[in-house]
């Protein structure tokens, strides 16, 4: 107990005394001071039909299929900084053929940064699922949400200009 404690005060110092920026971690043992880069996140989504969620992400929000591949039942689509991967359900997985669940188990939302929020929203607020509007956020950010073909939330926001 005594070390988790002194490992827990490390780390709060450390804390107090160091920016943590979203692509750097630190460990707090202070005998492992690892440093590591976290790269770009890919959300990889169960989809019972890849087609149709690949449609729904070129047609609707102008990414491209990158890979297709029937046998794995796997597909990787990007649109320009954004990649995102697509998988079948396997058999112990949501959308099985037992019926576990009849939709995607997903509690969050993807948020994705984005230039030009109003002209993505005039293109999709007819073709999708609106969670909600285009609107001002206090914390400064223009923001809306919709739902994919297989109910995921997609949220998009830009920072507002001062």
């Amino acid at each position: 107990m005594a070390t988790a404690i002194g490992q827990l005060d490390y780390f709060i110092k450390f804390s107090r005394e160091s920016f943590f920026s979203i692509h750097n971690c630190y460990s707090p043992d202070p005998n492992n001071f690892t440093r590591m880069k976290l790269l770009d996140p890919i959300p990889t989504l169960t989809a019972p039909s890849l087609q149709d969620t690949v449609d729904f992400y070129v047609s609707v929000l102008d990414f491209t299929c990158k890979t297709m591949d029937d046998q794995w039942k796997f597909a990787s689509i990007k649109k320009d900084n954004v990649t995102m991967q697509l998988v079948h359900p396997q058999a112990k997985s949501p959308f099985s053929s037992r019926g576990l669940f009849a939709e995607p188990v997903f509690t969050g939302a993807i948020y994705i940064h984005i230039d030009g929020i109003d002209e993505l929203w005039e293109k999709v607020k007819d073709k999708a699922e609106v969670c909600f509007p285009v609107q001002d956020f206090d914390y400064g950010m223009r923001e809306f949400g919709i739902y994919d073909n297989n109910g995921y939330l997609l949220q998009f926001g830009q920072q507002i200009s001062a």
